[in-house]
Formats: structure tokens, sequence, C-alpha cells
């Protein structure tokens, strides 16, 4: 298995942020799901309220 380091991750954000898919990336890469997992979330499992600072 390859992983990615973190100047690969930040390149890679680098070229998504102008995409719609940014946030559907950056969510994949950093809370740590496993792909099933990800891949099964619905909207009813994000608490948006939780992600205000």
């Amino acid at each position: 298995m390859h992983t990615w380091n973190e100047e690969e991750i930040t390149h890679f954000l680098e070229f998504a942020k102008d995409t719609p898919y940014y946030a559907l990336f950056y969510t994949a890469l950093f809370t740590g799901m496993r792909r099933s997992e990800f891949l099964a979330l619905k909207w009813s499992d994000v608490d948006l309220l939780l992600c205000q600072v």
C-alpha cells in the first residue's frame, strides 16, 4: 500500500480547492474513515452545529 505524505496531500488539496469536490476530498483525507464508512455517509449523519467554531 502507498500512502501520501504531507507534501503530496497538500499538493492534491491545492489542486482540488477550486472544485466542487474539495470538501469531499478533505473529509476523506482527514477523518480516518474507511472507504465503506465514507461512502455510506448521509446528510442526516452530518451535524453542522458541531462544526461551528
